[in-house]
């Protein structure tokens, strides 16, 4: 009997050594994870204009610490940051000063804060703060999503079930509704500003439902006027889309844009 409490005991022991080994592994992974980001995030650095950049472990607004750059646009830089009194990650979106029509873009990047502070549905991306930084550079902090874009499910070729179209199709509707009652027209409604959350592309057999959020209004229009907006930032015969929104857009947004338009 005390040899078969041994062996149990023994089993016992090894099985949570390997727990801890798994958790110890899976913590290391994501610890390595950031430091690549911050690896790649001193090496873009390097590359550009410093008149653009948030400095790397810099506390912004003595709150938001910058860690890495997790993706940027012809308009601006999208960094990983920590928030130091929620305990918690979020995004910073950053405008580059450095543009040739800064006024202008300045003008649709404050539009873009406030016209989303103003949208509360649960599939519109939430805006938490914004302000200036040491260097004068605006910017606004954003919850942190984990997932995919639906461009990335559209190029890796995985193929959505009726239910999850359903899905999507009816969330993303959902927050155009509630911009479109305030009279805004997104007029960028791209598969890469739909971001499908928690959703993994190398194990499709664990996706069900999922959250989706519709990205980006910094294009947006007022149909009419609204209070505290300006209808118009945009010179007839300037474009402020890139090669895939132009792809994904109404043709007739060419000449006006309409509330449908959003829908085609």
């Amino acid at each position: 009997m005390a040899k078969r409490v041994d062996v149990l005991e023994h089993t016992m022991d090894d099985n949570t050594t390997d727990e801890l080994v798994n958790q110890s592994e899976s913590e290391a992974l994501r610890e390595s994870r950031r430091i690549d980001e911050a690896v790649e995030s001193k090496m873009r650095i390097s590359e550009k204009q410093d008149v653009d950049l948030l400095p790397l472990n810099e506390l912004l607004d003595e709150r938001y610490r910058i860690e890495a750059i997790i993706g940027e646009g012809g308009f601006g830089i999208v960094y990983r940051a920590y928030d130091t009194q929620e305990d918690d990650y979020v995004a910073v979106k950053t405008l580059r000063r450095s543009l040739s029509d800064y006024e202008s873009a300045e003008q649709r990047f404050r539009r873009e804060v406030a016209l989303t502070l103003k949208l509360k549905s649960p599939h519109t991306i939430r805006i938490y703060d914004f302000g200036t930084s040491r260097n004068g550079i605006l910017y606004f902090v954003m919850e942190l999503l984990e997932g995919v874009t639906l461009e990335n499910v559209i190029n890796a070729k995985y193929r959505l079930n009726f239910v999850q179209i359903t899905t999507l199709v009816l969330q993303v509707i959902d927050s155009l509704e509630e911009a479109h009652q305030i009279h805004a027209i997104h007029r960028d409604l791209k598969p890469s500003n739909i971001f499908i959350g928690d959703f993994d592309l190398t194990t499709p057999e664990l996706n069900g439902q999922f959250d989706c959020k519709v990205l980006d209004f910094g294009i947006a229009k007022i149909e009419n006027d609204v209070e505290g907006f300006t209808t118009k930032l945009t010179n007839n015969g300037h474009c402020l889309l890139d090669g895939r929104s132009i792809e994904a857009i109404c043709p007739s947004i060419i000449n006006s844009s309409r509330l449908i338009s959003d829908l085609y």
